[in-house]
């Protein structure tokens, strides 16, 4: 068990429902893939503490797509946060900056392992 993983995994849980709840009501469509990257990052929570994935193998492909989702997210959260911490004299943006790198380090993490668990199974 790694509590760092499991930390990083809580905080891009927690950001991506956030984002998720506040853009349902523009983009239905972007706010349910948000949500379900967002369970996604549970499952890797799960998987940290236990060891086991929710997730059978067969629906790695599409894990690896909300990684993937999670990615494109975070770094436009980070091109946000860095152009917006320049102009503004709110913490916000500065303290989105390192998160949206934690966003983007665990995705980039959970892609690698599913890939991995694909070639092995495969």
């Amino acid at each position: 068990m790694n509590p760092a993983r499991i930390v990083m995994a809580s905080i891009t849980f927690a950001l991506l429902l956030l984002v998720a709840s506040i853009l349902i009501s523009i983009t239905p469509l972007l706010a349910f893939f948000l949500f379900l990257a967002g369970f996604d990052q549970l499952d890797d929570i799960y998987q940290a503490v236990y060891g086991k994935t929710l997730v059978p193998v067969w629906i790695m492909p599409i894990d690896i797509f909300l990684e993937v989702i999670v990615v494109i997210i975070s770094l436009g959260i980070l091109y946000i946060s860095i152009t917006y911490a320049l102009y503004s004299s709110t913490m916000l943006f500065l303290i989105l900056v390192p998160l949206s790198v934690i966003m983007i380090m665990t995705a980039l993490d959970d892609i690698n392992i599913d890939w991995s668990t694909l070639r092995r199974r495969a």
